[in-house]
């Protein structure tokens, strides 16, 4: 299956979406680029990542180790997120929603961990 019709992969194009619309508001004093600029660089290396190591051929294995490189950059960016919300760089409930779509895309990623772990068990098994 191509990456593209992923719906992780697909998840992720949405948040990259939500956190661009959520940087728009930040206030950009000097010294807050810096960390819109990093949730911004997090976001969108989340469905690149998706689509440079993604393995069409449904290797469990490989998907796995994708799947768990996903998990560190959503940590990443959700730690920004918060950072940018406890400094107050934009409106809360635009980033509250950045966040919210973050950990649904935190849920996603586990989701399909498990999926393909469960089919990595059944081919070691066989």
């Amino acid at each position: 299956m191509d990456y593209k019709d992923q719906f992780l992969w697909n998840r992720s194009v949405e948040v990259v979406v939500i956190c661009d619309r959520a940087i728009d508001e930040f206030n950009f004093e000097p010294g807050n680029f810096t960390l819109a600029s990093e949730i911004k660089r997090l976001s969108t290396r989340i469905p690149v990542l998706l689509a440079e190591d993604w393995n069409e051929t449904g290797d469990p294995n490989q998907n796995l180790l994708t799947i768990d490189s996903v998990l560190k950059l959503i940590r990443s960016l959700e730690t920004h997120l918060i950072l940018a919300k406890r400094l107050k760089l934009g409106e809360i409930k635009v980033i509250d929603n950045a966040l919210k779509q973050v950990n649904q895309l935190r849920e996603t990623s586990l989701a399909t961990k498990e999926a393909f772990s469960m089919s990595s068990s059944k081919i070691a098994g066989k």
